[in-house]
């Protein structure tokens, strides 16, 4: 019962922390969609006049922060309602969570392409930030994810068997006969003919 409390342990944070990544990557898909349409009717409205202009990032910084945590999300909270009902879709599933974001996150964190961390803004910026600020949150989200994904891993390996079918299903297995239907049913009775 230790090793069920455990899973059910995992499920429920894999669930919260999935359902947060997804919202807040839904929050940034949301939140540009919503600028790029008030500067399009801007432009509209105003035409050459309007001083404002939209411009679109590269697609790999739309990639990295804004669809590929919402993809993980979407499973993560797939895999944890699995997880509960003791698939062993959910357990790989899950492993794979637990080893694919963090490995992304310490790639991005030793590589640091220009495209995903701009540089910083010079003196005078105010309310602008450039790759500094995302490359803390990535490390302070490797420090949260690191013990979290050992922890899921090791949950997930030692329960393995807690997964899989321990008995074969018997599909032999034959009803009650107080369950079986009629020997005839009223449509039965019209195409025999009798009344």
């Amino acid at each position: 019962m230790k090793g069920l409390g455990s899973v059910v342990a995992v499920a429920a944070i894999q669930f919260l922390a999935s359902a947060l990544a997804a919202f807040l990557s839904g929050a940034g898909l949301w939140n540009e969609i919503h600028i790029y349409l008030m500067v399009k009717r801007s432009l509209e409205t105003y035409r050459s006049n309007a001083l404002i202009r939209f411009e679109f990032l590269n697609p790999l910084v739309y990639l990295t922060y804004i669809f590929f945590p919402l993809a993980i999300g979407l499973l993560g909270m797939a895999s944890s309602i699995g997880l509960l009902c003791m698939r062993e879709w959910a357990r790989k599933a899950t492993i794979f969570l637990a080893t694919v974001p963090v490995s992304v996150c310490v790639l991005l964190v030793i590589l640091r392409p220009r495209t995903l961390f701009p540089p910083d803004p010079g003196n005078g910026a105010i309310l602008a930030f450039g790759g500094g600020v995302y490359l803390a949150l990535l490390m302070y989200l490797l420090i949260f994810l690191i013990p979290i994904s050992i922890w899921f891993f090791k949950v997930l390996t030692r329960e393995k068997r807690s997964f899989s079918i321990s008995q074969p299903i018997d599909w032999s297995i034959r009803p009650p006969s107080s369950c079986q239907a009629a020997p005839f049913s009223p449509v039965d009775r019209l195409y025999s003919g009798s009344g």
